[in-house]
Protein backbone atom coordinates (compact mmCIF):
# COMPACT_ATOMS: atom_id res chain seq x y z
CA UNK A 1 0.00 0.00 0.00
CA UNK A 2 2.87 2.35 0.80
CA UNK A 3 4.27 1.72 -2.68
CA UNK A 4 1.04 3.02 -4.22
CA UNK A 5 1.05 6.13 -2.05
CA UNK A 6 4.71 7.11 -2.53
CA UNK A 7 6.24 5.19 -5.45
CA UNK A 8 9.18 7.58 -5.90
CA UNK A 9 10.74 7.32 -2.43
CA UNK A 10 10.01 3.60 -2.17
CA UNK A 11 11.59 3.01 -5.59
CA UNK A 12 14.65 4.97 -4.50
CA UNK A 13 14.89 2.96 -1.26
CA UNK A 14 14.50 -0.36 -3.09
CA UNK A 15 17.12 0.71 -5.63
CA UNK A 16 19.55 1.65 -2.86
CA UNK A 17 18.87 -1.64 -1.08
CA UNK A 18 19.45 -3.65 -4.25
CA UNK A 19 22.67 -1.75 -4.93
CA UNK A 20 23.89 -2.46 -1.39
CA UNK A 21 23.07 -6.16 -1.69
CA UNK A 22 24.80 -6.47 -5.07
CA UNK A 23 27.86 -4.55 -3.86
CA UNK A 24 28.26 -6.10 -0.41
CA UNK A 25 26.69 -9.56 -0.70
CA UNK A 26 27.66 -10.65 -4.20
CA UNK A 27 30.20 -13.02 -2.68
CA UNK A 28 27.42 -14.66 -0.66
CA UNK A 29 25.43 -15.41 -3.81
CA UNK A 30 28.49 -16.92 -5.50
CA UNK A 31 29.28 -18.95 -2.38
CA UNK A 32 25.70 -20.23 -2.20
CA UNK A 33 25.59 -21.31 -5.85
CA UNK A 34 29.03 -22.92 -5.64
CA UNK A 35 28.00 -24.80 -2.48
CA UNK A 36 24.80 -26.02 -4.13
CA UNK A 37 26.66 -27.27 -7.23
CA UNK A 38 29.25 -28.99 -5.04
CA UNK A 39 26.50 -30.70 -3.03
CA UNK A 40 24.74 -31.88 -6.20
CA UNK A 41 28.00 -33.27 -7.61
CA UNK A 42 28.70 -35.04 -4.31
CA UNK A 43 25.19 -36.51 -4.24
CA UNK A 44 25.45 -37.68 -7.85
CA UNK A 45 28.90 -39.25 -7.48
CA UNK A 46 28.38 -40.82 -4.04
CA UNK A 47 26.42 -43.98 -3.25
CA UNK A 48 23.24 -41.86 -3.11
CA UNK A 49 23.49 -41.22 -6.82
CA UNK A 50 22.81 -44.89 -7.54
CA UNK A 51 19.46 -45.08 -5.72
CA UNK A 52 16.80 -46.56 -8.00
CA UNK A 53 13.41 -44.97 -8.14
CA UNK A 54 10.77 -47.67 -8.48
CA UNK A 55 10.98 -51.38 -7.82
CA UNK A 56 13.88 -53.73 -8.51
CA UNK A 57 12.44 -54.70 -11.88
CA UNK A 58 11.29 -51.19 -12.87
CA UNK A 59 12.46 -49.95 -16.25
CA UNK A 60 12.76 -46.23 -17.07
CA UNK A 61 10.07 -44.88 -19.36
CA UNK A 62 12.66 -42.83 -21.27
CA UNK A 63 16.35 -43.31 -21.92
CA UNK A 64 19.03 -40.71 -21.11
CA UNK A 65 19.00 -39.11 -24.56
CA UNK A 66 15.24 -38.62 -24.39
CA UNK A 67 15.53 -37.03 -20.94
CA UNK A 68 18.29 -34.73 -22.18
CA UNK A 69 16.27 -33.63 -25.22
CA UNK A 70 13.16 -33.00 -23.09
CA UNK A 71 15.14 -30.89 -20.61
CA UNK A 72 16.88 -29.04 -23.45
CA UNK A 73 13.56 -28.32 -25.19
CA UNK A 74 12.03 -27.13 -21.93
CA UNK A 75 14.97 -24.80 -21.31
CA UNK A 76 14.89 -23.39 -24.84
CA UNK A 77 11.11 -22.93 -24.62
CA UNK A 78 11.48 -21.07 -21.34
CA UNK A 79 14.16 -18.81 -22.79
CA UNK A 80 12.04 -18.06 -25.86
CA UNK A 81 8.97 -17.25 -23.79
CA UNK A 82 10.94 -15.05 -21.41
CA UNK A 83 13.33 -13.26 -23.79
CA UNK A 84 11.81 -13.79 -27.25
CA UNK A 85 9.84 -10.55 -27.32
CA UNK A 86 12.90 -8.42 -26.48
CA UNK A 87 14.42 -8.66 -29.94
CA UNK A 88 11.20 -7.75 -31.71
CA UNK A 89 10.15 -4.55 -30.01
CA UNK A 90 13.30 -2.43 -30.48
CA UNK A 91 13.36 -3.37 -34.17
CA UNK A 92 9.67 -2.64 -34.55
CA UNK A 93 9.92 0.70 -32.75
CA UNK A 94 12.91 1.93 -34.76
CA UNK A 95 12.08 0.39 -38.17
CA UNK A 96 8.38 -0.48 -38.27
CA UNK A 97 8.35 -0.88 -42.06
CA UNK A 98 11.07 -3.50 -41.98
CA UNK A 99 9.32 -5.39 -39.25
CA UNK A 100 6.07 -5.50 -41.19
CA UNK A 101 7.91 -6.35 -44.42
CA UNK A 102 6.53 -3.32 -46.20
CA UNK A 103 8.81 -1.57 -48.64
CA UNK A 104 7.08 1.82 -48.56
CA UNK A 105 5.68 2.10 -45.07
CA UNK A 106 4.50 5.52 -43.98
CA UNK A 107 3.19 6.51 -40.59
CA UNK A 108 -0.59 6.86 -40.53
CA UNK A 109 -1.83 10.42 -40.88
CA UNK A 110 -4.21 11.99 -38.44
CA UNK A 111 -7.57 13.08 -39.96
Amino acid sequence: MVLLIAPGPIGTAFGAGREWIVTNLGWFFILGVTSWVAFLLWAALSRYGAIRLGGNDAKPAYDNISWFTMLFAGGIGTVLMFWGWRSLFPTFLTHPGRMLCLSRWKPPTMP
